[in-house]
């Protein structure tokens, strides 16, 4: 209660609100980021970074970093989820969490009931590491549903009230990314990375908060990694090289979403025809409140081939999105059963990946 009642203190005036909507989204990948930033909210850049680190000391920032895409630097990465007896949950939770791979963990109101997202480095390691996990906890109903294509990864809530989002729509969104096809994972070429690189991305899967320039920080920290001197300008222009080559999504806050008041969330599996599934993720993917949309393999047990993360501030409002979307399909001539909505009831674990520390 403590944290939430600070939490909500540091997002009490509009400037907050503007700070961290956008800082979610984009972080400049510049020498003075919170220049940029500040310019967006209508800020200088001491008052931008002042509220970002107010909310990073209330708990509501957990780093200011970037977020990989695993496949484009190496790594191989699957949804699972397994059929465990509740009154044992508990304990295959903690086995399964203790794993390093594993960045969320959650229970779900579904028959599969704990869910679980593992990153590894490879094909054969991701495989590996999952056949551990059906020997330690001794649960062998298991669906492995790696990602077929994704649509979207955007993790940013918007926390302006309704006046303020209106007024300030242009200025508080970052400028729109370079238009990709949906990723196939499957596909993907990873992109090589000698060792200074791998040092830069330890560094900026770290929190960067805390300093006005975050590159020098990342230079000086990689440069330990890599047993040698790394400039500030070097940390930049890579960083900005992986962006664009997709290898890093974005580069800013990544956050406690629960602190912020999106107390709820809803994984929508939808049963879509194969042969529409492309133009059915270009819809599901569209609103502001699904963070996540892929398309996976259908199992045996599990028919469903289409995914959407849903936040909403209580389970009303997820259902709410679940039913629009629904109707935007059918608006589209894409006639398919409602979702099935599995709610999180809790969460276990939930962190960034730690890539290449298996090298040190």
């Amino acid at each position: 209660m403590a944290a939430e009642a600070t939490a909500a203190a540091d997002l009490d005036s509009p400037l907050a609100r503007a700070v961290l909507t956008r800082v979610q989204q984009e972080l400049s990948v510049c020498e003075r980021p919170y220049v940029a930033l500040g310019a967006a909210c209508g800020a200088t850049e001491g008052e931008a970074f002042a509220a970002v680190e107010a909310a990073r000391a209330a708990g509501i920032v957990r780093r200011i970093g970037a977020s990989f895409e695993s496949s484009r630097i190496g790594y191989a990465s699957t949804l699972a989820a397994l059929a465990v007896a509740p009154d044992d949950l508990d304990r295959v939770a903690a086995l399964v969490g203790a794993h390093p791979g594993i960045t969320h963990n959650y229970e779900r109101d579904d028959r599969y009931n704990l869910w679980f997202t593992l990153i590894a480095r490879g094909k054969v390691a991701r495989d590996a590491e999952l056949a551990r996990i059906v020997a330690e906890t001794g649960c062998d109903d298991l669906l492995v549903l790696p990602a077929v294509r994704l649509f979207k990864i955007k993790v940013a809530f918007d926390v302006r009230d309704d006046a303020e989002a209106a007024a300030d729509s242009v200025a508080a969104a970052p400028a729109p990314a370079l238009a990709r096809a949906p990723l196939e994972p499957a596909r993907v070429v990873a992109e090589p990375l000698d060792e200074a690189d791998r040092a830069l991305v330890r560094a900026l899967q770290d929190d960067l908060g805390g300093t006005l320039r975050p590159f020098a920080l990342a230079a000086e920290r990689a440069g330990g990694h890599a047993g040698r001197a790394l400039r500030e300008a070097w940390a930049v222009e890579r960083t900005r090289q992986l962006l664009e080559a997709g290898a890093i999504r974005r580069f800013g806050a990544m956050v406690r979403h629960r602190r912020m008041g999106f107390s709820s969330n809803a994984m929508g599996v939808w049963d879509v025809p194969d042969e529409l599934a492309l133009e059915a993720g270009a819809i599901l993917s569209a609103p502001a409140e699904v963070s996540h949309c892929y398309e996976r393999p259908r199992r045996a047990t599990w028919p469903y081939n289409l995914y959407t993360m849903i936040h909403g501030r209580d389970r009303a409002s997820c259902e709410r999105v679940a039913a629009r979307l629904h109707a935007d399909l059918a608006d589209a001539g894409i006639e398919v059963e409602p979702p099935r909505l599995l709610l999180s009831a809790r969460e276990f674990k939930k962190t960034s990946m730690r890539y290449f520390e298996e090298d040190l």
